[in-house]
């Protein structure tokens, strides 16, 4: 079960590939980096992907202009994903797929919680929970298609913000997402992905659930952990592997788009409850 059917991550297109060889430099100051990718001409629009990797590098060269080495400090959670990771919602800003911030709450998440609502009669009806909050929600049109999760500080694996972020939170909410795709588009049910960015501290590793088999058992795969530069000497050869980690997990999300956009049309019939259905049951609750 854990390798039948894997999804694997996407190659890099030659756009991409050209793109991130341009910048792969030793010994540089961070002014001089900076002032050679300020120099790359790039159309915001016919040149996307090129523009996003270079006022990337431009953002994370800044904050090596006054120190060798980055110390997190006093940093909030905020400060994190806004000064360090903002380069990964920014990839979000094309007209696809939009990374919506601010603690959003995931509609799948909210009615996996609430699906044992239903009308009053021996017992009050219990009030309407809410999903859960997400520092960002990735969603095209009606489709949520993955989250993000973000922690202030770097942890080991056995600690309890990694297990319930990385373990619980992020998880369920992607299972509920995929339970969410699965009822639009059941047929598809072994095709269909849902991926997640989990940052700690200064790591990155990005999740992908699925359904390799069957109709009722999901999966989690993960990437290792992918380290932001903390000194300039590092920086060509971990910035770079961050940027192509955040592509890759856009890639995988629009190729389930447009899976998502390719299913076949249902026929119309009146719902009798003997009909045999493909439910992917949601996230159990603590």
């Amino acid at each position: 079960m854990l390798t039948h059917n894997i999804k694997q991550l996407p190659d890099l297109s030659q756009e991409m590939e050209e793109i991130l060889q341009k910048f792969e430099f030793e010994s540089k100051t961070a002014l001089e980096l900076y002032e050679f990718a300020d120099n790359i001409k790039a159309h915001p629009v016919n040149e996307f992907n090129k523009k996003w990797t270079k006022e990337s590098i431009k953002s994370a060269y800044e904050l090596f202009f006054e120190c060798e080495e980055l110390v997190l400090g006093d940093y909030s959670e905020s400060d994190l994903l806004h000064s360090v990771w903002g380069f990964l919602y920014k990839l979000f800003q094309q007209k696809s797929i939009k990374a919506k911030l601010g603690e959003r709450v995931s509609k799948a998440v909210s009615s996996a919680r609430n699906a044992g609502r239903t009308m009053e009669a021996i017992e009050r009806r219990p009030r309407k929970a809410m999903g859960a909050k997400l520092d960002i929600l990735f969603k095209a049109g009606i489709h949520e298609l993955g989250s993000c999760e973000v922690g202030k500080h770097d942890v080991e694996e056995t600690s309890n913000k990694y297990i319930n972020d990385g373990f619980l939170k992020l998880p369920k909410t992607l299972r509920d997402m995929l339970a969410a795709q699965v009822r639009s588009s059941s047929s598809k049910i072994n095709e269909l992905v849902t991926v997640g960015y989990l940052m700690m501290g200064l790591n990155m590793e990005l999740v992908v659930m699925d359904v390799p088999k069957g109709k009722h058992v999901t999966r989690v795969t993960r990437t290792e952990k992918f380290p932001f530069p903390s000194t300039m000497e590092s920086f060509g050869a971990d910035f770079l592997s961050l940027l192509e980690l955040t592509w890759k997990g856009q890639e995988m999300m629009k190729k389930n788009l447009a899976t998502l956009n390719q299913r076949k049309r249902r026929a119309a019939v009146l719902v009798t409850g003997d009909e045999e259905s493909v439910f992917l049951s949601p996230s159990f609750s603590l």
